[in-house]
């Protein structure tokens, strides 16, 4: 019999392995709060989510999107679209803010300012 060995995965472009050196903490860490709630709030909208992408050419989201990652990134625009700068500014915050129970080592102070930091950066991905 041939070897039963695992192939290697792909892995998308721009994400990091586990066990890669680069990591960062703003609102990256278990339990990863963006993608759980972003992945219950396309669980939740996924008729919605999958209608829109088939209006604007992308029929089959699982089939020709490069990764679920993609499927979420469609599902915050949809969240953050038609909102106020204050409503958008909110999710950003309940999506990206890291969790105060896991930054044993950072302050409060350290974390606002990092958030801070992060939000000065994705105002330009608008």
């Amino acid at each position: 019999m041939g070897s039963h060995a695992r192939p290697r995965l792909a892995h998308h472009r721009g994400h990091a392995r586990r066990g890669d050196a680069h990591r960062s903490n703003v609102g990256h860490g278990p339990p990863y709060t963006a993608v759980v709630a972003l992945t219950a709030a396309t669980a939740e909208h996924w008729r919605t989510l999958r209608a829109r992408l088939a209006l604007a050419g992308t029929p089959r989201p699982l089939e020709s999107l490069p990764s679920m990652h993609a499927v979420l990134d469609v599902m915050e625009h949809i969240a953050k679209d038609n909102r106020e700068e204050k409503d958008v500014a909110k999710i950003n915050t309940q999506l990206y803010r890291p969790d105060p129970r896991t930054m044993a080592a950072t302050t409060v102070d350290e974390s606002d300012t990092s958030f801070d930091e992060f939000m000065g950066y994705a105002e330009g991905w608008k």
